[in-house]
């Protein structure tokens, strides 16, 4: 697998990552735990969009 490749891996696993935070802090009571869920699935987004720019610049 050369390197494109593992940043697409990467990319799509980031995006699953953002959308299993999501629904994990959808399905939570408790306002303190939906609000670290919330942060690292931000953080998740942020690191897809780094690796979608990557992708872009390298091609």
């Amino acid at each position: 697998m050369d390197t494109r490749e593992k940043l697409e891996v990467a990319l799509e696993n980031e995006l699953l990552a953002v959308s299993e935070y999501a629904e994990l802090a959808n399905n939570v009571t408790d306002q303190t735990l939906r609000a670290v869920l919330i942060s690292i699935m931000g953080d998740k987004y942020g690191h897809a969009r780094t690796l979608a720019a990557l992708l872009i610049n390298g091609s």
